[in-house]
């Protein structure tokens, strides 16, 4: 098993990720591609899933889109 949390400062990744077995259940389907990405509500929801690379750009995109589809205002 690798050890994620050295895994991701090697890699100099900056943001969550998640390490899972076997025994991990998700509130959505095992991703069919790598990477991926989900974005998740406050309600805890899957709202979209992500494959590819995502930068900055793509995912504060993503999230603007949904908040004025939800009708919700950025501040």
């Amino acid at each position: 098993i690798l050890d994620a949390k050295r895994v991701t400062q090697q890699l100099n990744i900056e943001f969550a990720v998640i390490n899972t077995a076997k025994e991990t259940v998700f509130p959505m389907p095992y991703p069919d591609y790598l990477p991926a990405t989900y974005l998740i509500s406050p309600q805890g929801e899957v709202v979209k899933a992500l494959y590819g690379e995502q930068d900055d750009d793509s995912l504060d995109g993503l999230i603007q889109y949904t908040n004025a589809e939800a009708g919700i205002s950025a501040h």
